[in-house]
């Protein structure tokens, strides 16, 4: 809500505005703009730096260091991490001097140093050998920068085109930080890696990450700070563990980032990968395979006998559900769980599964009842229809859901995802899956069911995070069979 001059400062002051909390924000913004012309003129002039007196490869070097010496192509000069990499580069890549000064150049800044700097900055070389042609801001800018410690920040409060308040989640600390561009897109929850500093009264970001993770990759990075402190034996983070550190932290960051990015990957209830598969067979006889086969259908086969097609009194045609899984799995899911679908007609078997370890079992399972009775013709092999592997996609954030392998869900000719029975399947399956969720157990609240969690503050905070993310998510899909009511698993969990 946009606050008027003249009205009261939402502070509490009994001032107006325009008399109290805005002559603060005002010099704020004046600081902060004044902050970004500095150190727009020196991150060219260190750039200028960088080129006339490193060595034509250092650039390439650090680039490689800071995505963890894996296989990268060379920076490409628009690339998004430039937004991290370049103030990385010139304020806390800490280099070899000899190893990386250019030895063809007349003024080596070394002579310009009081003591010879085997590991150096090139913030630290500029300021060295330009210091008397620096203002006193420049200075300043330039000694507040380096060595800036990166750290991964939840976005706690956003203010589109002013700033945002921030927590840090390794250090334990809150930031209002003034910013323009990022506060315009960021949502609550969403976790920076970020260098927040403070200058001249003025917090901002030296650094910010152009991709914010997502609220549910908190549980990685409180994770990966309890390892650390474990093996370090200490029960906070200084700023120099930070920067000690940061190799493992950006490594961390990089790790999300890239998994977060990463093609969808597709899993049963099994943990074998989605796809649909059709195992054909020649039958003797449709009757004799329906009385050897329904066995499979556990406690459902008695009322199997109501549903084959007769012809006179011999069954011509017969459809068999496959049910099972592990005692552990149907504690879980409630119940025996949808392995296939046998059809059985014309004296063909077409047994529809989607894995290839089930369709492996299934071709077993046949031959083991009907043996020379049946016989194996081959297996049809399709990926499941791209609209359903996005779906299912997005449940598999947060807790697996099993993607049956009826019609409703293959890659048939016939296949409409606007179908009223589809979205009542959809919906069905929706409804069971929330009413799970709160006594299943979550990978972002490590692994606590939701109920678990919200018993706890370190399992509220995570579960806040999840909701956030539901949140977000389901604004992003719009109209979608899966959103969750999230107002009402708030007031479930306590958590209004």
């Amino acid at each position: 809500m946009k606050i008027g001059r003249n009205d009261p400062c939402p502070c509490g002051s009994g001032k107006k505005y325009k008399r109290c909390c805005s002559i603060n924000l005002e010099r704020h913004e004046f600081e902060y703009r004044r902050q970004r012309q500095i150190e727009e003129g020196l991150v060219a002039r260190l750039f200028e730096f960088a080129s006339a007196v490193l060595a034509v490869h250092a650039i390439e070097d650090a680039w490689f260091e800071f995505n963890g010496d894996v296989e990268v192509d060379l920076i490409p000069p628009d690339d998004p991490m430039n937004m991290v990499f370049m103030p990385w580069f010139f304020f806390n890549w800490v280099f070899e001097f000899d190893a990386y000064i250019n030895p063809e150049i007349d003024d080596r800044p070394a002579d310009r140093l009081d003591e010879d700097p085997l590991d150096t900055t090139i913030a630290e070389l500029f300021l060295a050998t330009y210091d008397e042609d620096l203002t006193p801001d420049e200075r300043s800018f330039l000694k507040n920068s380096i060595q800036t410690p990166f750290t991964f920040c939840e976005v706690l409060e956003v203010k589109p085109g002013s700033g945002m308040k921030l927590r840090d989640l390794l250090r334990e600390r809150v930031y209002d930080i003034v910013e323009h561009s990022a506060s315009q897109s960021l949502k609550r929850g969403e976790i920076l890696y970020c260098a927040p500093t403070e200058f001249q009264e003025v917090t901002s970001n030296l650094a910010t990450s152009p991709y914010s993770l997502r609220a549910i990759s908190k549980v990685d990075v409180l994770n990966f700070r309890k390892e650390l402190l474990g093996e370090i034996d200490q029960s906070t983070l200084s700023d120099d563990d930070l920067l000690e550190f940061e190799d493992d932290f950006r490594g961390l960051y990089l790790d999300l980032f890239t998994e977060m990015f990463a093609p969808p990957h597709i899993v049963n209830t099994d943990g074998d990968d989605l796809i649909e598969h059709k195992v054909y067979f020649d039958l003797d006889s449709v009757e004799e395979a329906f009385d050897k086969l329904k066995e499979l259908a556990g406690k459902d086969q008695d009322v199997l006998i109501e549903q084959p097609t007769f012809k006179g009194k011999r069954i011509i045609a017969a459809e068999i559900p496959w049910l099972g899984c592990t005692i552990e799995a149907q504690k879980k899911h409630g119940g025996p769980i949808l392995l296939g679908l046998l059809n059985l007609e014309n004296d063909q078997l077409i047994a529809e599964v989607n894995s290839t370890d089930r369709a492996e079992q299934i071709k077993l399972l046949v031959e083991e009842r009907l043996g020379e009775h049946a016989r194996y013709k081959t297996t049809l092999i399709s990926p499941m229809e791209g609209a359903i592997e996005e779906l299912w996609d997005q449940r598999l954030n947060t807790g697996a859901l099993e993607a049956g392998p009826s019609g409703s869900f293959s890659g048939s000719e016939d296949f409409d995802p606007d179908s009223p029975e589809l979205h009542a399947l959809l919906n069905k399956l929706a409804e069971e899956h929330w009413t799970r969720w709160y006594d299943d157990p979550v990978p972002a609240l490590n692994d606590m069911t939701p109920r678990e969690a919200a018993t706890t503050p370190e399992g509220r905070d995570l579960l806040e995070s999840l909701l956030l993310y539901y949140e977000s998510e389901s604004k992003r899909r719009g109209d979608d069979n899966f959103n969750p009511d999230v107002a009402a698993m708030r007031r479930e969990l306590g958590m209004e």
